[in-house]
């Protein structure tokens, strides 16, 4: 179980980065006007799609965190967000 809370946990992270990272891709806006479909091509999602990025981004986090914690009870605080931004940093460079 363990090794499972460790994958979903990494999982959780490299969704939340998927998620920041659409905050600066283009999307295609659909509306509906007199019965028709609409769709708009916006260089980055408005306000909106930006805050539901965050708030999607920020649950993944924090479940992420939870399940750290869960196996890693001595852990806390800046030890748990220094996990996660070592995470989402990714592999340090080898230095040659």
């Amino acid at each position: 179980m363990k090794r499972r809370r460790r994958e979903l946990a990494s999982i959780y992270l490299d969704e939340a980065r998927r998620l920041l990272d659409e905050m600066h891709q283009p999307v295609i806006v659909k509306g509906f006007s007199a019965g028709k479909v609409l769709k708009t091509r916006l260089d980055e999602p408005d306000t909106m799609g930006k805050r539901n990025l965050m708030v999607a981004s920020a649950v993944a986090i924090d479940k992420s965190l939870v399940l750290e914690k869960f196996d890693n009870p001595d852990k806390q605080g800046l030890a748990l967000v220094d996990a996660f931004i070592e995470h989402l940093a990714g592999p340090k460079p080898t230095e040659e």
